[in-house]
């Protein structure tokens, strides 16, 4: 049995974490965008397309993130969920629309799932709308390969060399390692120590750490063999977080604040803020490194988006 490893977690304000904070940036949070008109679906995630500089998941609603404004509204229900291919020029609705990341205008139509997450993998130019049955789309062509049955594929993300870890539906934390070419599981990791949560996952493709959502926190495992180095205590009602890969910053929303966790190493994470901003899932633009975060809210029988921003300052 794999054993826990805790390495060096230092909170905020730690005077050995003096130094190397006053590095990083300190995010504030700016303005917020609302939409009450569209159909988000549950569990919506948020998509940036640092190419073309838009923003996906508020409803249907298309945000240019070099203004933070409002340019467009998509044509038909995307149910709070994109795959984005900038490098092809198309994206994909979890709801099975393929459309122009320029025009936004529909292209075609594949077996959608309006539950679950989906991953692009740039070696393959396939993104696969994770549930049950996974959809596999060539986004080269926007058609449709298959479905394949990867168990109860939750969330997941791709490693860039040619391989997805998704995330499977069970009690405690299991991982699925997937050959993007031949859509073959080759490793299943079970990850002891994490009472699993619904929802997402990313990863640093340099130092090859997975990020994990589990009751008990926030779990760092080793992509190439699945065992748990650290569990980060972080709050429990994200349903998607990221990573920024140039400040090697994880940005988690959840329980009414922004917690922002530093990768100073691969074993070791630091928590360097935490700020109040309300919502359940985020995701940040790598060029200009600012946080959107999604609220969603039921109200009197409407669904309301809120779309925040937070911005990194000194």
């Amino acid at each position: 049995m794999r054993h826990l490893r805790h390495f060096g977690i230092l909170m905020l304000g730690a005077a050995s974490s003096l130094g190397a904070q006053a590095a990083l940036p300190h995010y504030h949070v700016t303005t917020s965008i609302r939409d009450t008109s569209s159909i988000l679906g549950p569990e919506p995630f948020l998509s940036a397309d640092p190419t073309h500089r838009r923003l996906y998941g508020l409803g249907n609603l298309v945000v240019d993130i070099d203004r933070d404004l409002v340019i467009d509204t998509m044509s038909f229900p995307g149910a709070g969920g994109y795959v984005l291919a900038p490098d092809m020029g198309r994206g994909l609705a979890r709801t099975g629309k393929v459309f122009d990341l320029k025009t936004f205008a529909v292209t075609g139509t594949v077996h959608g799932s309006d539950i679950d997450g989906g991953v692009y993998d740039p070696v393959t130019h396939r993104a696969f709308l994770l549930s049950d049955m996974t959809t596999v789309v060539d986004m080269t062509t926007g058609k449709e390969q298959t479905q394949v049955n990867l168990g109860a594929a939750a969330w997941g993300t791709a490693d860039g060399k040619g391989y997805l870890f998704i995330s499977v539906d069970h009690r405690s934390l299991s991982i699925i390692k997937v050959n993007t070419t031949s859509l073959r599981v080759e490793q299943h990791y079970d990850v002891p120590g994490c009472n699993a949560l619904h929802g997402g996952v990313t990863m640093d493709r340099e130092t090859r750490r997975l990020f994990f959502r589990c009751y008990e926190g926030l779990a760092v495992v080793n992509a190439d063999n699945g065992q748990l180095v650290t569990m980060i205590p972080v709050p429990r009602g994200a349903h998607t977080f990221d990573f920024d890969p140039i400040t090697k910053l994880i940005f988690i929303l959840a329980d009414g604040k922004l917690t922002v966790i530093h990768e100073e190493g691969p074993n070791t994470y630091r928590i360097v803020q935490q700020l109040p901003m309300v919502g359940q899932a985020a995701v940040v633009d790598p060029q200009t490194h600012k946080v959107y975060g999604l609220d969603l809210r039921y109200a009197n029988g409407e669904n309301t988006g809120i779309l925040t921003i937070a911005i990194p300052g000194k």
